[in-house]
């Protein structure tokens, strides 16, 4: 709370794992646990290579060059750990979105950053001009793109977050 720094990527991928596995425990969701904390820690493995794309001060270019930039990324990921398979294994399962594990790791990569830009009282949405309703359009746009079903517990827990996020939009989101 209250850090002024973004959080590093190993911090990033660490919380989480540690969401996914308490969200599994705490909502009692059947899912592969080993999967799940896999994801979360392999998930931005390709951004070494590629950086990180911001979704709301990219430019145009860079956002389209993702996929481009993060595929040679992987492929250089592939000769350096050969003997490594399943990282490269569970990076394209992630980016497929190939199972329910993966989809849960998706939605929660794209909301980590929002709760934790408020707990830091960092001002990124203001700063970006992300107000709440861009940021809710973003998020359903990502949503859109799951492709398993994930269970009615994750659809509350959306819901909760989204009453949350618009109830204190004033802190967290610029205001126009």
């Amino acid at each position: 709370m209250n850090r002024s720094e973004m959080e590093t990527d190993a911090e990033h991928s660490y919380q989480l794992a540690m969401i996914g596995w308490y969200l599994c425990s705490h909502l009692k969701l059947k899912f592969n646990l080993k999967k799940v904390i896999q994801y979360a820690l392999v998930h931005d493995l390709v951004e070494i290579y590629a950086g990180d794309t911001d979704p709301h001060n990219s430019s145009i270019t860079y956002k389209n060059s993702k996929a481009q930039r993060e595929l040679a990324a992987l492929n250089k990921i592939q000769v350096e750990w050969p003997d490594f398979k399943d990282i490269s294994k569970l990076i394209l399962n992630y980016e497929k979105l190939s199972d329910k594990e993966s989809n849960l790791i998706y939605l929660l990569d794209k909301i980590l950053p929002v709760i934790n830009t408020h707990l830091a009282n960092h001002p990124y949405y203001e700063t970006s001009k992300v107000n709440f309703n861009t940021y809710d359009l973003w998020l359903k746009s990502k949503e859109i793109k799951l492709t398993q079903k994930l269970p009615p517990e994750i659809d509350s827990f959306l819901d909760e977050l989204r009453k949350y996020l618009k109830l204190h939009s004033k802190e967290i989101f610029y205001q126009e």
